[in-house]
């Protein structure tokens, strides 16, 4: 299980003083406190945020470092909902029907080759297939999905395929099946080798990582990586990061904001 960093561990006398002479709180850590591949959050309804026509989302913005990186749905078939479920009292995105997925082509990956993916998200239902996935990136070679690994419920498997056993073979998740709301963590770190997936500070498996995945990808989440497999249910909170080391922070972030 992860050791989650207290949060006044984060906190500094010395980061300033305010009229008095006394420390001057920063405020609670978020996402805005590292640099982010990506940072998606559907708790923010603001209409730059979410960008939405009757409802039904044509993008989910990214808030993080780059800023540009951000989930889009063009067919409006296929676009989830804003405003209609909560998770914790906050907005989410919804989808109660297969095949409303969002996603972002040529999204950019570390070139280190270590990257930390963490989100919030409830299962309600999936596709009869085991490739139902909750997220997944496509690339020409060295890919992944986090797919259901059962035709009817989600049990959980890390799934990447590519050139020289990208990530080992297909991990299965212990502790399934997974309904929500679950913090996941997906953990890829090419310094050691290792992938790992946790489901609200838990380890559900562990594997090999033995070469890295591609630069460009094409993220998806409640779909496969061919956009035909989905989930059904709630997205609360993307957060997509290099630096391994903060995870854990990450984790705490998420698990405060959004379970109950």
């Amino acid at each position: 299980m992860y050791r989650p960093c207290i949060r006044g561990c984060i906190y500094s006398p010395f980061v300033g003083e305010g009229i008095s002479g006394g420390p001057v709180d920063p405020g609670p850590w978020t996402p805005a406190d590292i640099v982010t591949s990506a940072w998606l959050d559907a708790s923010d309804t603001s209409p730059t945020n979410i960008i939405q026509s009757g409802g039904l989302v044509s993008q989910l913005t990214d808030k993080g470092t780059s800023g540009t990186r951000h989930l889009v749905q063009s067919t409006s078939g296929n676009r989830m909902s804003t405003g209609l479920e909560t998770i914790n009292g906050l907005n989410v995105l919804s989808s109660s029907v297969l095949d409303k997925f969002m996603q972002n082509s040529g999204f950019p990956m570390p070139a280190s080759g270590n990257v930390c993916v963490s989100f919030v998200a409830q299962i309600d239902g999936q596709a009869t297939n085991t490739n139902a996935s909750l997220v997944s990136m496509d690339a020409a070679n060295n890919d992944w999905q986090l797919n259901s690994n059962n035709a009817s419920q989600f049990n959980g498997a890390l799934n990447a395929v590519g050139s020289g056993s990208i990530i080992g073979t297909s991990d299965s998740l212990t502790g399934g099946p997974f309904t929500g709301p679950v913090v996941w963590t997906l953990q890829f770190n090419f310094d050691d080798n290792v992938k790992k997936v946790y489901t609200n500070g838990v380890e559900r498996s562990s594997g090999t990582y033995n070469n890295k995945i591609d630069p460009s990808q094409l993220l998806r989440i409640f779909s496969n990586r061919a956009g035909l497999q989905s989930v059904f249910g709630l997205f609360g909170e993307m957060v997509i990061f290099e630096d391994i080391s903060q995870c854990a922070n990450v984790q705490t972030y998420l698990t405060d904001k959004w379970v109950p």
